[in-house]
């Protein structure tokens, strides 16, 4: 196999801006780079900024896309499609939850509901999910992590189970950081995490809310169904 070196790239993680470094190959001179993308996603020291960042944009994009062309639409099912494709959470698996830009993305996923379900701005966060009858965001992407987690724990190759064990004992990775976070929002034991079912871990990815709140969450998905639906009386 013959290597081109225009087309290699020689990364440094590290946080020192100045750190910077070259190397020879195949002839040529591989200047250092500290963030590059592959496959779609950033690589690099600060790349979980950048992933964030970048799905934040397309979950703006997507939203108002399909509210421009489903705007007919009932709540449920516009919010079907939001949560099917407007949703890039491609490469989770590379962001660090510990970054603070990772409430942006909470933010941004709070406004799109509002947005799309055409919900007043100061609509009460703990209400958009029982209005939308979903978990939210944080949740889902805690859930979706647990799962990597712990498919990664329990996969055949031997490459990947070091991997995780590296993760599990504070590699300082992205990845090691979000699992000592997940373990502590939801009181998991890191050294009993593979013994345990998945479906047990996930279960945990949920934020309870009051009865009240779910009463007038409800309430609100009804007043959506009746508004869609241009009902102008209940029959019950």
């Amino acid at each position: 196999v013959k290597f081109n070196p225009e087309k290699c790239k020689f990364m440094i993680f590290s946080p020192d801006h100045d750190c910077t470094g070259s190397i020879n190959f195949n002839d040529a001179t591989i200047h250092s780079s500290k963030l590059e993308i592959h496959l779609g996603n950033h690589i690099g020291w600060t790349a979980s900024k950048h992933n964030i960042n970048r799905s934040i944009k397309e979950m703006y994009y997507h939203t108002n896309y399909l509210k421009a062309m489903f705007n007919s639409c009932s709540s449920d099912v516009v919010y079907k499609l939001f949560h099917t494709y407007c949703m890039p959470l491609y490469g989770l698996q590379l962001w660090d939850l510990t970054d603070k830009t990772i409430e942006s993305f909470y933010i941004c996923w709070r406004k799109c509901i509002r947005n799309l379900l055409n919900l007043p701005y100061c609509t009460h966060n703990d209400l958009l999910q029982v209005i939308v009858n979903d978990i939210p965001a944080d949740c889902q992407i805690h859930k979706r992590y647990l799962k990597f987690l712990h498919d990664l724990s329990h996969s055949d190759n031997e490459v990947m189970k070091m991997c995780f064990k590296l993760i599990k004992n504070g590699s300082n990775s992205p990845s090691a950081n979000s699992f000592s976070l997940l373990c502590s929002i939801y009181d998991i034991d890191k050294d009993y995490f593979t013994h345990q079912r998945k479906n047990t871990l996930i279960s945990k990815c949920r934020k309870n809310v009051n009865d009240h709140t779910v009463a007038t969450g409800v309430f609100i998905r009804e007043l959506l169904h009746i508004r869609d639906f241009k009902c102008e009386r209940l029959d019950h």
